[in-house]
Order: structure tokens, then C-alpha cells, then sequence
């Protein structure tokens, strides 16, 4: 059964939900790698953006004052969210957002940035559009719909990698979120049940079992090495030299 999900990007006045305002609305539908549909509104908050936002943006003083108010776009914007997963480069700011604005929601919600640092922990910066390049996906373009474009490839790619996990290591996030309340749990217990189902015919995990012989497996004690392990004593100046601040550990 394909799960719809909800990308969601918002472009404000500033990063503050209670005292800045939201100037563009950008929400993806979507199922898999398939679009459904899309949702996209300027919005007009009544008052001066100023010349930073608009350039970053891409966004006039002029387009702003003659879009819809918040007001105008909430039912119809809450008809498309429904009751489906939200997912978003950090999405906690979206959702303060939007339940600053008359909008709270209960959905279950996915953070890009939260699973970029589990599955890509090499990295050094995890902004939307870092994180695209790095994973050679549309260059989000600081507007609300192609930024929840951008998560949405995002979140793909991300949980493609953890649906390439074994099984042992996605009982294991399962479990640590379960006993921290985190709000991937859901997501993981749906990847775990995906893959129980898969586990003996996923490609993934058949080369690797390809790879296994046992015709070189001692089949008895005879035929197994015998293992003498010596004791030797510790010399503390080697050992406290790895640990120096210009030893081997360090470099």
C-alpha cells in the first residue's frame, strides 16, 4: 500500500513564529517518486518585507500586496495537507508557523535535517541545498515549492538508504526511538514491516549471502586451528604516545 505524503516549505519575514509573518506557501502531494499534486500561494502579511528577505527570496514588495492574506488560503491549504505524514527540511518551523496561524496539526511529521545527519553523519553541512548537490537532486531556490521539491527528492534518497539497511539495524532505531518518543518511529516501523516482508528476495542482501562459502568451513575440531593467545604485558609509555596530542590518534 503506497503511503501519501505532504512536502512542505514556507518562506516568512523572518525566523520568529510569533512575531514574523509567512510570505509563500509550497506543499508537494506525492506517493513514492509520483506527484499527485501540488499546492503554491504567495501570501500577503501586511506589512514591509524587508530588502534582505526579498532578496532572498526572489520575492517583491509589489508581489507580496497584491497576494491573498493567510486567511484567504488556510481551508484550502489545510484540505491539501489532510491527514497525511508532513515531511520538510526542518519542518518543526513550518509547523510553528502554521499553528501560530490558526493551522495546528497532529499529522505524523518526518524532518529531512534529522535523517540527513542519520544517513549522510559524513557530512559537514546539512543545509537544504548542501544536501541536494551533495546528493545530485534539484538546487532548491529559496521559494517556497521548489524547496518542497527539493525535501521531497531528499527525503526519497534517505529512506531509500535505510530501506537498504538489515533488518537488525532497523529493529535497533525502531527500539531507540520508541523509548525516546522521537517522531521517526512511525516512519522506521514502516520501513521494518517493508523490509520483514522482502528479507529473503531483497537484491540487497543477496550478493552478500552469494558471497558466503562453505566449503572452506572446518567441519570439525580436527580440522580447526588451534588458537594459542599470548600474554603481554603493557608498555604504558608506548600506550600514553598514541594519545598524545601529536600521536598517532590524533593524526
Amino acid at each position: 500500500m503506497k503511503i501519501t505524503y505532504i512536502s512542505l516549505d514556507l518562506e516568512t519575514t523572518g525566523l520568529n513564529a510569533e512575531l514574523d509573518d509567512i510570505i509563500e506557501v509550497g506543499a508537494v502531494k506525492f506517493e513514492e517518486d509520483s506527484v499527485v499534486d501540488t499546492f503554491s500561494s504567495l501570501v500577503n502579511p501586511q506589512r514591509i518585507v524587508s530588502r534582505h528577505i526579498q532578496v532572498l527570496c526572489g520575492i517583491t514588495q509589489e508581489e507580496v500586496d497584491t497576494a491573498p492574506s493567510f486567511v484567504d488560503i488556510a481551508e484550502p491549504l489545510r484540505d491539501f495537507i489532510g491527514d497525511h505524514p508532513i515531511i520538510g527540511h526542518n519542518i518543526p518551523f513550518d509547523l510553528g508557523f502554521l499553528a501560530q496561524n490558526g493551522i495546528p496539526l497532529s499529522n505524523p511529521s518526518y524532518d529531512t535535517y534529522e535523517l540527513a545527519t542519520l544517513f549522510l553523519f559524513q557530512q559537514y553541512d546539512y543545509t537544504l541545498a548542501s544536501l541536494a548537490k551533495h546528493l545530485d537532486i534539484a538546487i532548491p531556490e529559496h521559494r517556497a515549492l521548489p524547496d518542497a521539491v527539493a525535501s521531497k527528492d531528499l527525503f526519497l534518497a534517505l529512506l531509500d538508504r535505510a530501506r537498504k539497511l538489515d533488518i537488525a539495524t532497523i529493529e535497533e532505531l525502531v527500539l531507540l526511538a520508541e523509548k525516546s518518543g522521537w517522531d521517526l518511529v512511525t516512519l522506521f516501523r514502516q520501513v521494518l514491516s517493508q523490509k520483514a516482508k522482502t528479507a529473503f528476495s531483497s537484491p540487497d542482501i543477496m550478493p552478500v549471502a552469494a558471497e558466503i562459502s562453505t566449503e572452506a568451513l572446518p567441519t570439525t575440531a580436527e580440522d580447526r586451528p588451534t588458537i594459542h593467545p599470548e600474554r603481554t604485558a603493557l608498555d604504558i609509555k608506548d600506550l600514553s604516545s598514541i594519545l598524545e596530542v601529536d600521536g598517532p590518534l590524533a593524526q
